[in-house]
């Protein structure tokens, strides 16, 4: 018999921040819940058929002439059953697609860390900018499993303390990482 899930630390944190708003931003959050997925869903850059590396510096496109900065922080078959990688959505916003990769903080993040399939690159959601930087070792992240409810790394190994940089264990879907996107521009007030 599966264990009952008695808690999300994540949603938990979440529904803090939600109801630390101003009416207006709750109402904004509660239409965003409310969409369709294709109204708030990320701009396609280019569709590509690349197979994600470690180091890659990627763009994203929530709105029209607005990005943000990716890198991949791992990659590899054994993530999950289809090639994912782990990524970091940067909190920096772009004008355009050309990046300084000497500036990106990787723990400034817009939001957790999440496992993304390739499908994110051949669907044109993320576009890979041709630069790649050193991801340190030491980098402390790492995903909370909800059912078992306890911290493991991207492989499903368990860490026995709560990573800096905590996302959700599982492969985020074609319209989550947008979701979050723009969920996270909403709360700090970019829309």
């Amino acid at each position: 018999m599966k264990k009952k899930v008695e808690r999300n630390l994540l949603a938990e944190h979440y529904k803090r921040r939600y109801e630390m708003q101003s009416k207006e931003v709750r109402e904004k959050l509660d239409r965003l819940s409310e969409q369709d997925p294709r109204e708030y869903q990320v701009k396609i850059l280019k569709r590509k058929r690349i197979i994600p590396q470690k180091g890659d510096v990627f763009v994203v496109s929530p709105r029209e002439g607005v990005y943000y900065c990716g890198v991949v922080v791992n990659a590899g078959d054994g993530i999950s059953d289809t090639y994912s990688a782990v990524v970091f959505i940067l909190d920096k916003e772009y004008e355009s697609m050309d990046i300084d990769v000497a500036e990106l903080d990787l723990e400034n993040l817009l939001f957790y860390p999440q496992i993304v399939d390739k499908g994110y690159w051949s669907r044109g959601y993320f576009y890979n900018i041709g630069k790649q930087i050193e991801i340190p070792n030491e980098l402390d992240y790492g995903f909370y499993d909800v059912v078992d409810e306890y911290y493991v790394d991207e492989y499903g190994n368990r860490i026995l303390k709560c990573p800096k940089l905590l996302g959700i264990d599982g492969v985020a879907t074609g319209t989550g990482v947008a979701y979050k996107i723009n969920r996270e521009l909403i709360l700090k007030g970019r829309i």
